[in-house]
């Protein structure tokens, strides 16, 4: 399981909402979001609910610099805040290898074997990675799967690795390729990720932002 980072990374961020436990639930809201195209940075505008006082709750307001930013989303960017490290499936999709999934041969059932790809996805991705992102589809799955041979999906190694699974465990037979190198910019030129960096992921609610780290400060 992945695991979230203590006292590394925001620790200023988390120590203060700590604080305030015992008063109301935890609560972050993000409110505004500025790029810094230069860095390749994101500022995230932060809201934190703190203690309830007479004239109803106080807040206070936080800046957050997400430092090299690789991959965000901002749905619903409200509730509890969390830092995790390279090994959350958010990073893992950044600097896993891409690989590619060929079927070899026919599944004698296409829906059940739709209906276990979706079970194998979901262990993997829980609420962060949608079904449709990797595989070929969901839509003309069915008529992928009832084909000899066909190209079912690209991206990480991990989804690919258990979509074979599952196809191999059907009876289909699976073949895996290297898929399309992952590239980044680093300000002067694309290059090839050829190993793991070293990243972290902060979770608002159901946003995320994947990112070499992130610094925080109070504003006043």
């Amino acid at each position: 399981m992945p695991c979230v980072v203590e006292a590394r990374v925001l620790d200023t961020l988390q120590a203060h909402i700590d604080s305030t436990r015992g008063y109301e639930d935890e609560f972050v809201r993000l409110d505004a979001i500025r790029f810094d195209e230069e860095r390749d940075d994101a500022l995230l505008d932060l809201a934190v609910r703190g203690q309830s006082v007479d004239e109803g709750v106080e807040w206070s307001r936080w800046e957050v610099r997400a430092l090299g930013v690789r991959s965000y989303g901002v749905q619903r960017p409200w509730g509890s805040i969390s830092i995790h490290d390279s090994a959350h499936i958010l990073a893992r999709c950044v600097w896993e290898p891409r690989r590619q999934l060929y079927t070899s041969a026919r599944v004698p059932d296409p829906d059940a074997t739709i209906g276990r790809l979706a079970v194998a996805h979901a262990h993997l991705a829980g609420p962060w990675v949608r079904l449709g992102e990797y595989l070929r589809g969901p839509v003309g799955l069915n008529s992928l799967l009832m084909q000899r041979v066909a190209f079912l999906a690209e991206g990480p190694e991990s989804f690919i690795q258990a979509y074979a699974d599952v196809l191999r465990d059907e009876g289909a037979g699976a073949n895996v390729l290297d898929g399309t190198p992952t590239i980044r910019w680093d300000g002067q030129s694309h290059g090839v990720v050829e190993e793991k960096p070293n990243l972290f992921v902060l979770t608002l609610g159901d946003a995320f932002f994947v990112a070499g780290g992130f610094e925080e400060r109070k504003r006043t």
